[in-house]
């Protein structure tokens, strides 16, 4: 597969850096947005970071797979968890956690298909203002998997790493 290497900024130590080097005001900008989105979250972390994972299985981003949020295992999500999601359907994952999932999932994938079922799922777990925390979360999880696919963003090491939740 392809992959775009942007050349701007080579002192960068990775493409995604790189690719920001010519914008380094969205950069700053990006990772403002991105600490207060998990800073001032509205839904248990936990939750983000499984949907954070899912998007990263679904892509196949080995960047996004091998990183874990301090915020997240802190507050006690396991590797025995995380391997749940492969197939959460059949798990024994928390309802909204399965709900929060399914969502991701479709999100992902095919957004169009998101149903009416699904929609009112969501609302006997969680509350309009943390639906949209979720969507928000999974949104830039899911383009953020995309972009480190694309630009070939390979993780620093091949062990699961715990990286201090973006602040």
């Amino acid at each position: 597969m392809a992959r775009l290497r942007p050349t701007v900024g080579t002192q960068e130590r990775d493409s995604f850096q790189r690719l920001f080097a010519h914008r380094p005001n969205l950069q700053e900008e990006f990772r403002r947005f991105y600490a207060t989105m998990w800073s001032h979250s509205l839904i248990d972390p936990t939750i983000k970071e499984l949907c954070r994972l899912k998007a990263a299985q679904i892509h196949g981003c080995a960047y996004d797979s091998n990183i874990r949020f301090s915020v997240a295992v802190e507050r006690g999500l396991t590797e025995g968890k995380i391997v749940k999601i492969a197939d959460y359907e059949n798990s024994d994952l928390e309802p909204r956690e399965v709900a929060a999932l399914r969502f991701c999932e479709l999100f992902c994938l095919e957004p169009h298909a998101v149903y009416d079922e699904l929609v009112e799922e969501l609302n006997r777990y969680f509350s309009p203002p943390e639906i949209a925390d979720l969507t928000v979360a999974i949104g830039i999880a899911d383009s953020l998997c995309r972009l480190h696919v694309l630009l070939g963003v390979e993780p620093n090491s091949p062990e699961v790493t715990v990286v201090p939740t973006p602040a």
